[in-house]
């Protein structure tokens, strides 16, 4: 997995080179702690396995050809969002690489979502927390390097992150009902700000990583998209930048697939970062989406901020490492999101912070968004669904929800909820909630639906500041005076 990015761009995985334990074995039990805690297992059972959900990941390259996307819904755009000179003739065909180097990154954030859990020779790997689910691809820089942008105008073809905007607005054309991504920029430009609109007009829920650091200022700092930060299984935030957090998800000590210190795609690794927290948040709403299918996108936003932890509170603002709180799955399922606003709640009116200037999205303009018509590229669809090659060693199961080789829910006795059978990661997450001051959240509405026409929404109470303020000191709970 790449843990370093270019100056230009960082991926959120994190910090340190992934653990490469005694065994394979040994690090995808120890890397799938949060299938467990989580009870995925259990959700898969019921039925709840993300089918008829489409989720798009945007990211770098990646290799179909590994054995954990083996019967899969993995589709990858073609031809990619990359130029290799400002001619659009010049497009990588596609983002697919079997260097590590290259697909690591990409490969491994995907498998979060929709992993069957099979390694090289019929080993362990990667179990998807919403395995059934499509999953769209695409594919914004190559290696450490961003693709340069195309556009129909020199403005846009020298718009930093246009193949990240172009993805977004291509990934709303086809159908997509998350999005998922786990990069970080260091400028946005009105590409990406454009693209981000018109998906929030579009009531497509966007996930984005918090950079791991203040000075990392990434898409997650934008209003109306969903920051999510990285936790350990005992709680504890893995310590990225969250002045910008909506949510925490598991992120420490993921299993991935390959070691990048030798270039060797077959050994499972363990990984730390924001960049695997994301997905598996993606894939848990893909989880609720598949359960209540009449949930619009705005109200996946809302249970998955009212319903963090366990049991019910009010939605609030804890702090920067965990936001509103931890995704709380099987809270989200016990709870029919079609029972809030129709509103995204993490889109407010009035908006501060170190980013507030460059990195502004406000409701009217979410209202009053169209499709972005900078998009340029050759006419070039989806691919069919990607599988493994013939000379892939893996054995053949018969879906994709059948589980890991290994289920991590037997796997690993001892672990996190072994003795009580209750998750220690999601308990806790009811004990950080009650620890912080109870604060009702002021919710700001907008009009934006994919579903339906949008109503006319009474006018909305002042709703808080959004961000840190200028001097970078702790936010206070949400309801005060800022965040």
């Amino acid at each position: 997995m790449l843990l370093a990015g270019a100056a230009a761009l960082a991926l959120t995985a994190s910090v340190g080179s992934p653990a490469v334990a005694d065994t394979s074995s040994d690090n995808a039990t120890a890397g799938s702690w949060w299938y467990r805690a989580m009870a995925v297992a259990e959700v898969h059972a019921q039925g709840i396995t993300g089918a008829g959900v489409t989720v798009a990941v945007i990211d770098g390259a990646i290799n179909p050809d590994l054995p954990y996307f083996a019967g899969t819904d993995l589709r990858v755009q073609a031809p990619a969002m990359c130029w290799t000179t400002h001619d659009p003739t010049s497009m990588v065909p596609t983002a697919i690489s079997t260097d590590l180097a290259v697909s690591g990154h990409g490969s491994n954030v995907v498998a979060q979502i929709i992993g069957n859990g099979q390694g090289f020779d019929g080993g362990p790997s990667v179990a998807g927390i919403a395995p059934d689910a499509t999953v769209l691809f695409y594919g914004t820089y190559w290696g450490n390097d961003m693709c340069i942008p195309g556009g129909t105008s020199d403005e846009h073809a020298t718009t930093f992150n246009d193949p990240m905007g172009e993805a977004v607005v291509a990934a709303v054309d086809a159908g997509a009902d998350i999005i998922s991504i786990s990069l970080s920029q260091g400028a946005a430009g009105d590409a990406l700000l454009d693209a981000l609109k018109w998906a929030m007009h579009e009531n497509v829920v966007v996930l984005m990583a918090v950079g791991n650091d203040l000075s990392s200022a990434n898409g997650a700092v934008m209003n109306g998209v969903v920051g999510v930060n990285a936790t350990d299984e005992n709680l504890v935030s893995v310590g990225y930048n969250g002045y910008y957090t909506a949510v925490s998800g598991p992120g420490a000590t993921i299993a991935i697939q390959g070691d990048e210190t030798t270039g060797d795609w077959s050994p499972i690794s363990t990984a730390t970062g924001t960049s695997l927290s994301t997905p598996i948040t993606a894939g848990a709403l893909a989880l609720v989406k598949s359960a209540y299918p009449e949930a619009t996108g705005n109200q996946l936003i809302q249970t998955l901020l009212r319903n963090t932890g366990v049991g019910d509170h009010d939605m609030v603002w804890s702090g920067k490492e965990l936001g509103y709180g931890l995704v709380g799955l099987r809270n989200m399922l016990a709870h029919d999101p079609t029972q809030y606003p129709d509103v995204n709640p993490n889109l407010l009116e009035t908006v501060r912070g170190p980013y507030a200037v460059s990195f502004e999205i406000f409701p009217d303009q979410v209202a009053a968004a169209t499709r972005p018509t900078w998009m340029f590229w050759p006419d070039g669809q989806l691919d069919t669904p990607v599988s493994p090659a013939p000379s892939a060693s893996v054995e053949p199961s018969a879906s994709a929800s059948g589980g890991p080789a290994t289920d991590p829910g037997e796997a690993g006795q001892g672990g996190p909820g072994a003795a009580t059978g209750v998750p220690v990661w999601v308990l806790g997450a009811l004990a950080a909630l009650l620890a912080a001051t109870a604060v009702a959240v002021a919710v700001v509405r907008s009009r934006s639906s994919r579903t339906r026409a949008p109503a006319a929404a009474p006018p909305p109470p002042p709703p808080p500041p959004h961000g840190g303020d200028a001097g970078l000191t702790r936010p206070t709970i949400l309801g005060g005076t800022e965040r």
